[in-house]
Parts: structure tokens; sequence; C-alpha cells
């Protein structure tokens, strides 16, 4: 492995990665607290509920991200738990990890819009390059022995997301309507789901 990064270089670089994703995370707040000042504008007063009641939307655009973006940290926090040793290639690529992080504030507010099939691709193309560019750190890491502490990262941590996320393209394709939004629950239930299956596997 050339252009190793120091433990220290590691460390610096795995805090810099949660900050960003605390960041990323902060902003998806944003939309909905423009719409309370929005809301506090008007004369008469309106309760809370009755704004969130009248912008579903953006509330549910809201909750799916933050979702979203936890899993994704999550997959990265459990991989970079496992690294001891990286190189310039991983911190270049864990960049480009950060930038499809920061762009899904940007993502949830396309799809927080008028359903367009498009912008919901958009969203769910961003997060398949940031899984891939997750699995490409995974591919470069594992070819050095030294570089992992565990020798191996569970195929169901690694997979489970990309895996709903076709399941999810599949029925956006076959459901014209907003309907297909729906699809979106799959991310909140798919690795419980399979926590259980494997669960009930090792007890037989």
């Amino acid at each position: 492995m050339k252009n190793i990064i120091s433990e220290k270089g590691l460390e610096r670089l795995t805090f810099f990665s949660d900050a960003v994703v605390a960041i990323a995370l902060t902003l998806l707040i944003i939309p909905l607290t423009d719409l309370a000042i929005e809301y506090n504008s008007l004369k008469e007063s309106i309760s809370v509920f009755i704004l969130l009641k009248e912008n579903l939307s953006t509330v549910a655009a809201f909750t799916l991200s933050f979702i979203v973006i936890m899993k994704l940290w999550s997959a990265h926090r459990r991989l970079f738990e496992c690294i001891v040793l990286a190189d310039g290639f991983v911190a270049r690529l864990n960049t480009f990890w950060l930038l499809t992080i920061v762009c899904i504030p940007f993502a949830t507010q396309a799809v927080a819009g008028k359903y367009l099939r498009e912008n919901i691709l958009f969203y769910i193309a961003l997060l398949f390059v940031n899984m891939l560019l997750l699995q490409c750190i995974y591919a470069h890491i594992i070819k050095y022995e030294e570089a992992l502490e565990k020798t191996e990262v569970s195929f169901h941590h690694r997979w489970v997301t990309f895996i709903t996320l076709i399941v999810i393209v599949i029925i956006i394709i076959i459901v014209p309507s907003e309907n297909a939004l729906y699809a979106f629950f799959l991310l909140f239930i798919d690795e419980p789901i399979v926590d259980f299956v494997k669960s009930r596997l090792q007890k037989k």
C-alpha cells in the first residue's frame, strides 16, 4: 500500500466524515424551519400540526432523508471501524462519498416538490453512487490484510440497502404514480427483516 495515511490522519478523516454527515442532517431541517418562519409571519396564529399537515410532502421527504443519511453513515461507520490502515486513494474515495452525502439535502428538496419520476430516480441514483463508493473503499482495502482489523465485513450490512434500492427502482418504474413513493418505506424495515430472518436461521 502506497501513500499510507498515519493513524492520526485516519482518525481525523473519520471525524471529519462524521462532522460532514452531521451538517447534512442539520441542513435537512432548514426547509421546515423556513416554513415555520413563513407561517409565523401571517397575521392569524396557525398550529404547528396544521403547518405539518399542509406540508406533508416536505415532512415526509425530511423524515425519509434523515433515515437514509443515518443508514448510509451507519454503513460508513461499520466499515471504518474495521480499517486500521488506509492510503490516499481511500481518502479520495471518501471525499466523493461525502460529496454525495451533502447533495442529499438538495435532492430531498427536489423530491419534496411536485411528483416527477426523474427527481425520484435522481435521488435514488445519488444513493447508489454513495453505496458504490463505499463498496470501492472496501474492495480496495480488502486487498491488504494488514489494513483491516477484521478480515470480513458482514454481507448483510454491506448489501441490504443496495438490494432494497433496486427493488424500489423496479416499483417506481412499474407504478407510474405518486403511490410508488410508498416503496421508500422499505428502507425503514429492510435491515430489521434481515436481522430477524438471520436470527431464526441461526436458531435452526
